[in-house]
């Protein structure tokens, strides 16, 4: 836990204004504003003896009475005024500019290290913790920045206010200076304790977000399952602790106040009798002291509730920068910027490629060695857990191999070239990912220079015409991840996607699992019509699928058990493992003997 004295929470606010440009605009509007402010006080002398006629002298403050008169007094008191509201306004302006730049930096940093890091760290975290981060916690630093940078403007007017106060009485001025740090003493404990439950706020508010995007992400299954009463109680569980720890806080923030509310109104009652009875103050003397001395004690009150609220966002802070810090970390290798394109024309190889997950036993891919023919259609099969993703994944230049490397016609994807590699590729997953919005939308998300003609040439290449006959044909809208549409249709809809692109290799993950028969034979026509013209990589535990395959491939914990090429019935067992019977794979033979015959 940060020290609640102050140099952690400092030094993070520090990091997070310091370089902002207008940092510098926002204190001297705040100087300027409090200056205007104690200046108007000081005003309230001469006017009140002028008004009592007062001849008492209060330092040079009376020197004005003989030089200006009582009208101009009162005018540039109103022009005083007017000019504070002016600057005010003007501050507060600046001071949301600042805040909304130090929050949209950083969530800006963090969603972009989002998508800079290694898929291999991304794949183990969870989605929601990182949404959370962008939205709430986000959120919250925020709303500390806001109170943080109040803290100026206070301090400012407190500083103005205690020089007023010397200047109309310095005993008086000493007890009350005195009297308010002794108030801001009393506050200490309280700043433990704000620190404390900021630390205690952040996975509060991950167990609240968490279980509201899971349960509204399950909406369809909870349906059919009916247990909406049981995601009810769920959410309702999570944010009733959210709520007790609010409320406990609540309560001790108020028993402080409390206790300052009674400190201050002795403070103002034993200067009162001071200045009377000791200082021997007169009224237009003591009424503007007595004046400093009640506005200072709210802003004492303003600068620790202000500093509270901004404690609460340290630990948001902290994390946000501890974050920030393993995306650095995790980070990809910049691209290389001037390589030549990438043409596949000959083949993909894999040598004695491994990858081994952290916090996992067993290795992915164990020692594959591999070689994918350019313009065919690749099948990769294999139970669960066999390691198909991940090949998929190293494949597409996603996953660095532990050991071992990934050659695409001789040239060896490094690092910095997995970038360059990735743009020649297209992948459609089991549940492809579209945008709410309409179709056209989606489309031009993959080639935003698309003409019409372009986008119906993908559509029909990709068995997608049901789109033109819509009522409202591409520009149909399609809902949150294009719930308006079947499966099969997104299915189509990300074939078209890909289409757009014109990509060097296409990999279909589980893409037709569970598919209605007129999607899969919509799809599988379309690839039929790819089939030669383009590099395909079909990852499927359907058997129909091979019969739209030049090659198989074989994976069973994370090895290559067997290759095929289907006018060849070929079966190269692993040179590390023996081959075992399998009925898969005495699928694959007597699929590949139909096709012969």
């Amino acid at each position: 836990m940060s020290d609640p004295r102050g140099p952690s929470a400092t030094s993070i606010l520090w990091r997070l204004i310091g370089n902002a440009p207008r940092l510098k605009l926002v204190v001297i509007l705040a100087v300027l504003s409090s200056f205007t402010e104690g200046f108007g006080i000081m005003m309230l002398v001469p006017i009140l003896a002028a008004t009592a006629g007062d001849t008492s002298r209060v330092h040079w403050v009376s020197e004005w009475l003989p030089i200006i008169p009582f009208p101009v007094l009162l005018m540039i008191a109103l022009l005083l005024l007017a000019l504070r509201l002016l600057m005010r306004s003007w501050s507060t302006k600046e001071l949301l500019k600042l805040e909304n730049s130090v929050v949209d930096r950083l969530r800006t940093e963090i969603h972009a290290g989002l998508l800079r890091a290694e898929w291999r760290w991304l794949s183990l975290q969870r989605n929601a913790d990182h949404i959370s981060m962008l939205v709430s916690h986000i959120g919250r630093i925020g709303h500390g920045v806001q109170q943080a940078l109040s803290i100026i403007g206070l301090a400012c007017s407190a500083l103005i206010y205690s020089l007023v106060a010397t200047l109309l009485s310095l005993q008086t001025a000493l007890i009350a200076i005195v009297s308010g740090a002794l108030l801001m003493m009393l506050f200490k404990a309280q700043r433990r304790r704000s620190l404390a439950f900021g630390h205690e706020l952040g996975p509060l508010n991950n167990e609240v977000h968490r279980t509201a995007q899971e349960s509204v992400g399950a909406i369809r299954m909870s349906k059919i399952i009916g247990d909406e009463d049981v995601e009810v109680a769920a959410l309702v569980a999570a944010t009733d602790k959210l709520r007790t720890a609010q409320y406990r806080h609540v309560d001790e923030m108020s028993s402080v106040r409390n206790l300052g509310q009674i400190a201050s109104a002795l403070i103002l009652v034993g200067l009162f009798a001071f200045g009377t009875q000791i200082a021997h103050l007169t009224l237009s003397q003591l009424l503007p002291l007595l004046l400093v001395v009640v506005r200072v004690v709210p802003i004492l009150e303003g600068l620790q509730t202000s500093w509270e609220h901004w404690l609460h966002a340290v630990p948001a802070a902290e994390a946000a920068y501890t974050l920030l810090a393993r995306l650095e970390e995790v980070a990809e290798p910049c691209a290389v910027t001037v390589v030549p394109a990438l043409v596949l024309e000959n083949a993909i190889k894999l040598e004695r490629v491994t990858v081994l997950y952290d916090q996992r036993q067993n290795l992915a891919l164990d020692a594959v060695d591999l070689s994918i023919e350019a313009l065919k259609t690749t099948a990769i099969i294999g139970p669960s857990g066999s390691g198909k993703s991940t090949l998929a994944d190293v494949l597409m230049g996603l996953i660095v191999p532990n050991s071992g490397r990934m050659l695409v016609d001789g040239l060896v994807i490094t690092s910095d070239l997995r970038h360059h590699w990735r743009n020649a590729i297209c992948y459609i997953e089991q549940s492809p990912v579209l945008r709410h919005g309409s179709i056209r939308d989606n489309l031009l998300r993959a080639l935003p220079t698309a003409n019409e003609q372009q986008l119906v040439t993908a559509i029909c290449d990709a068995s997608a015409r049901f789109v033109l006959d819509l009522p409202s044909g591409i520009d149909t809208q399609i809902g949150d991840n294009g719930v308006r549409l079947s499966g099969g249709e997104r299915q189509r809809i990300a074939l078209a996607q890909a289409l757009l692109r014109q990509p060097q290799l296409l990999i279909l993950d589980e893409a037709m699992n569970a598919l209605d028969p007129e999607n899969l034979v919509a799809i599988r026509s379309a690839l039929q019509r790819l089939r030669g013209n383009m590099t395909i990589i079909v990852i499927t535990h359907d058997q129909v699928m091979l019969d739209d395959v030049d090659n198989i491939v074989q994976l069973d914990e994370g090895r290559v058990t067997g290759t095929q090429e289907k006018n060849a019935v070929l079966l190269t067992p692993s040179l590390d493992k023996p081959a075992q019977p399998d009925p898969q794979r005495h699928a694959i033979q007597g699929c590949a003997s139909n096709q012969q015959r």
